[in-house]
């Protein structure tokens, strides 16, 4: 697990560290801290125990708990604040109507359009109006 403390935080959620790692420099580069996991259930218990991600990137498939279900069990966390999730594949068909159904904003294929992350990454980690 990485982290640094400053500004609206993303979390990345893939079981690749080079994944994991690539994306954090991304994220610091627009000048938010990250903080990855590689393990979807140390993320969620992360999310439980009250961390505030403003930004959530969950790869879809990943051995102990998928992204599908890291979504549905996000879902049943009373949250107070507002976040936005985006679930991450390589996968080329995937049911974005099922996704937006468990709460994701949308999908970020792999490889990644880094224009396409970039955006999802400053325009959801603003602040709110």
């Amino acid at each position: 697990m990485i982290t640094q403390p400053r500004g609206p935080e993303v979390v990345v959620i893939d079981d690749d560290d080079a994944v994991c790692d690539a994306l954090a420099t991304l994220v610091s580069t627009h000048g938010f801290p990250s903080t990855t996991f590689t393990l979807g259930r140390d993320a969620l218990r992360y999310v439980r125990d009250g961390a505030s991600p403003r930004l959530i990137l969950v790869d879809a498939r990943m051995p102990d708990l998928d992204g599908w279900q890291f979504l549905a069990e996000l879902a049943r966390i009373d949250r107070t604040h507002p976040f936005s999730a985006f679930l991450m594949s390589a996968d080329t068909v995937l049911d974005e109507r099922r996704a937006r159904d468990l709460g994701a904003r949308g999908i970020l294929h792999k490889p990644f359009d880094l224009d396409q992350l970039s955006t999802v990454i400053r325009v959801h980690c603003a602040d709110p109006p």
